[in-house]
């Protein structure tokens, strides 16, 4: 019976190891998905970034105008400001 026992105790910490574990290193940029929706999709690299998941991090994390996505149309770069501005991001023009 104590077999049983400690056998059940080392499984639940290692489930919870792996559950932390996988929590700290999946965690996801909630801004970067929020640009990345906003953005048209392409992945087409006109930005110069090769993609659209690469624009964005490049908005989120160094402030890149979204003006530099070519097929972007004007509403979505007025989400996107918007977002940014909420969010207070700062975007340097070119």
């Amino acid at each position: 019976m104590k077999g049983i026992v400690i056998i059940t105790l080392i499984a639940f910490l290692f489930s919870t190891l792996l559950v932390l574990t996988n929590y700290f290193l999946n965690r996801v940029n909630r801004r970067l998905e929020a640009v990345l929706n906003m953005l048209p999709g392409y992945n087409c690299g006109a930005c110069g970034f090769g993609g659209c998941p690469g624009m964005a991090e490049q908005i989120i994390k160094n402030g890149v105008d979204p003006k530099r996505c070519k097929p972007m149309k004007e509403e979505q770069y007025e989400n996107i400001m918007k977002y940014l501005k909420e969010h207070h991001i700062e975007v340097k023009k070119d």
